[in-house]
This record gives C-alpha cells, structure tokens and sequence, in this order.
C-alpha cells in the first residue's frame, strides 16, 4: 500500500525558516509557492505480510514512516467502506440519496448472525527481539555507562521550556544557538549505578513510547565502547532493492511488491522474525 501524507500549508504556499535561523531570535518565514489544486507531501509504503499477520513499513528515501496516518486511513475504511458494514441508501427530501450505517457484520456470509454491537478497529505495535533485553538484564552490574535519548516537542510550552534550560545551562546562559523548528533530539549520559528493577522500569518505558527516537544505550564493562541500544531490538533490517522509479518520490509499485517477495526470506531473518 502507498499512501500520500499531506504536509501543511496555508493554502497557496508552504512556510518554512532558514537552517541557518538562532535561537532566541525571531526567524524570517519562506514562503514557497504551491501550484493551483495540489496536495504537498510525501509518499510512504507499506507491505503486509497476511500470512504471517505482519505490516512492514518499508523506507526508500524517506525517513518518516507516518504509521498514525496509516492507521487513520485503514480505521476509516474499515468505519465506512469495508464488506462488514451494515448500510442503505436514504433518500432525503430534497431528492439526495444518502448512505446510512445502521452497524456492523461479523460474519458476512452469514445471513442470520445473531446481531450484536460491533465496532471497527485497526492497531499496529512494534515486532520486539527479546535478546538483548536478556543480554542487558543479565549485566545489570557490569553496566558502565547508559545514554539516553529523546525527542522534545517544542511545538509545548513545557518541552521547549526544559529545551531553552538545557541550552543556556549547556552555554552558561547564552541565546546564540541554533532554534529547533518543530522538534529536537537530545543526547545525555545517565548514572550506570542502576539496579535490576530501574533497568526493567527503563524498559518499560521504552516499550510503552511510540516515538522511534527516544531511546536507551547501554556500554558494558570488558566491551569495545559499542552501546546495546534497545532500538536494535526491534524487528527492523537494511537490504537492496531492485526497483523501478516512476518519478523522484514515487516507485513503480509491482517492482516494489516483485523485490520485496524475492528477498522476503532474507528480510524476514535479517530482522530476526525467523
């Protein structure tokens, strides 16, 4: 499935600053024109695996994969098009016929499904590898230094308030860094003198956040200063693919699907599902 996610835009142009823009300074916008009845954005793709009840968001040249719009997408279909949907059409006053859900199906075939309350839902999570949790666990006190990371939303007042400390502590009070347009990553190191139930705590944490970002390192004593991150655990691998481009942000889709079945064992391995 390839899905296009719009971007916003005031209607005729898309705003945007300069890279180059200081913190603490009021930036110039660039105001770039749009052509007449398009939608900017940017395409995403994704492969379902239905043998094995799996969805892959698959990156080519982009690095957002936009699963909420994915979800979005298929929950409306599932609300107002899928073969579940009880409906018929209402002609109203004015000679308008209008489509009228009145509930859902179950079973399709089933011509007296005893009828009951149904409601349309689609929900995705994260395919996990257990391993290095284990390898991580296991270490707890052989743990020498843990890094972590985060996303801060300064579109919230009280994320760009914590982003605005950070950076005048950072330069002991300066305003002359760079303004982070919607969002920024931190990077800071943590105490390694944890113990097993902080360590599944800071798991927990992890796993119960959405964003691909934030994330934990964690550097064992008696290894090379290579960190286990606990976003190597998830199911997710790099391989080549053979495609054909239809332009510079969409690719022929059966060449896509062609490539990606030829390599799906390799892929499925690579990301440690089999």
């Amino acid at each position: 499935m390839i899905l296009w996610n719009q971007i916003p835009s005031n209607g005729q142009q898309i705003p945007s600053i300069s890279e180059t823009s200081k913190f603490g300074v009021d930036p110039s916008v660039i105001l770039n024109p749009l052509q007449e009845g398009s939608i900017p954005g940017y395409a995403t793709y994704f492969w379902f695996l239905t043998d094995r009840n799996l969805l892959a968001t698959v990156k080519l040249h982009n690095k957002l994969t936009s699963q909420g719009s994915l979800q979005h997408y298929i929950h409306c279909f599932l609300k107002g098009s899928s073969e579940h949907v009880v409906a018929k059409a209402v002609t109203k006053e004015d000679g308008k016929v209008e489509v009228c859900i009145s509930g859902y199906k179950k079973d399709v075939a089933d011509e007296h499904e005893v009828q009951k309350h149904y409601n349309p839902g689609f929900t995705t999570s994260l395919v996990r590898n257990r391993g290095k949790h284990d390898i991580i666990r296991q270490n707890a006190n052989n743990i020498k230094k843990i890094e972590r990371v985060i996303e801060l939303d300064v579109s919230k007042p009280e994320q760009l308030g914590l982003w605005q400390k950070m950076l005048q502590f950072s330069r002991l009070g300066g305003n002359n860094s760079q303004y982070a347009d919607t969002s920024t990553k931190v990077r800071y190191t943590l105490s390694p003198h944890v113990t097993l139930e902080d360590l599944n705590a800071m798991i927990d944490d992890w796993e119960s956040d959405p964003n691909e970002v934030n994330d934990y390192g964690f550097y064992l004593g008696g290894e090379s200063n290579r960190p286990y991150w606990l976003s190597k655990s998830l199911a997710r691998t790099e391989f080549g693919l053979n495609i054909e481009r239809e332009n510079v942000e969409f690719v022929q889709l059966n060449s896509l699907l062609n490539s990606l079945v030829s390599k799906k064992v390799e892929i499925l391995k690579g990301a440690g599902i089999i």
